[in-house]
């Protein structure tokens, strides 16, 4: 009664690789969506916070303009990065040099 033929125990053994078979695709398929969640979320992070960062260096440069007579924006090298007229006029420059690049 205990007795089991060959293709019963083929059959067995067939259905129990598909079910590991699936079982591995699940936890693959789930471990992607968790890289690709994780991936999104981050991205999703940086973007609000590089959009904050720029709204309040907008709003400190409309202060700036409020209270101070001329703003000026320097790059890495402490060089002007772009013409600023007021700050030209300040230094008497008028209309005729471009301040870009000046250290």
């Amino acid at each position: 009664a205990n007795f089991m033929y060959r293709s019963q125990w083929l059959d067995l053994i067939s259905t129990l690789d598909f079910a590991v078979g699936e079982v591995t695709f699940c936890v693959m398929k789930a471990a992607l969506m968790f890289a690709v969640h994780s991936i999104l979320r981050q991205s999703a992070s940086q973007e609000v916070h590089a959009s904050l960062s720029q709204c309040h260096r907008r709003a400190t440069s409309s202060l700036l303009d409020i209270i101070c007579d001329a703003v000026v924006d320097l790059d890495d090298k402490l060089s002007m990065t772009e013409h600023f007229p007021k700050f030209a006029n300040i230094l008497m420059q008028g209309h005729g040099k471009c301040l870009r690049g000046v250290a």
